[in-house]
This record gives C-alpha cells, sequence and structure tokens, in this order.
C-alpha cells in the first residue's frame, strides 16, 4: 500500500487514534498486541497520543469508521482519561518496582 501510494480500503488495515488528558501521559510506553471490541490490533504510543493497527479480517464495530484514518475524512481521536486508564496503572506498578529495588 505504502509503495502503489494507495491507502486501500478503510477496514483493510484500520487505525485509530487516542488522546489522553494528562500531562503524565507524555512517557511513551513500548507497543502489544489486544483486542479492541474483540478485534484483533497492535496498540502504539507517541507523546499524549496512542494508536491502534487493526490486523484482523473483521472490521471495528459501527461508529468507529468515523474515526478510521483514512482519505477523504476529517481527522478526528478519541479522548482517554489517562488517570483512570490502563497504562497508569502499569506506569504505578513500575514506579512501585524502582522504589522497592
Amino acid at each position: 500500500m505504502i509503495k502503489s501510494a494507495d491507502p486501500g480500503d478503510p477496514d483493510e488495515d484500520s487505525i485509530v487514534l487516542a488522546r489522553f488528558d494528562h500531562p503524565l501521559a507524555e512517557v511513551i510506553q513500548d507497543p502489544y498486541r489486544t483486542r479492541f471490541f474483540g478485534i484483533n490490533c497492535y496498540r502504539f504510543y507517541l507523546p499524549s497520543y496512542f494508536f491502534m493497527i487493526k490486523f484482523d479480517s473483521r472490521p471495528f464495530p459501527d461508529g468507529f469508521r468515523e474515526l478510521m484514518l483514512h482519505p477523504g475524512v476529517n481527522f478526528h481521536a478519541l479522548a482517554k482519561d489517562f488517570m483512570a486508564s490502563k497504562e497508569m496503572r502499569l506506569l504505578n506498578k513500575m514506579v512501585e518496582k524502582i522504589k522497592g529495588e
């Protein structure tokens, strides 16, 4: 798709972007495989953002098509509460482990 400059169908290699709402979200975490509404994805992090790339033949559920990155559609990002996220819980575990060493 990159070589041919053809983004393809949005349901083929869907990408959904989200933005965290807290300064602590500037920490970049390791990417990992996950399920989003039962769909297989990889989650990647940038400062204050994360994005999910779908690697599943099933499409994202209705309502997410507007959030997927694809030509001809305005850019949108989900808002995510960082303090209540599993990413924050992971950071807390890492800090506790460092304190214990």
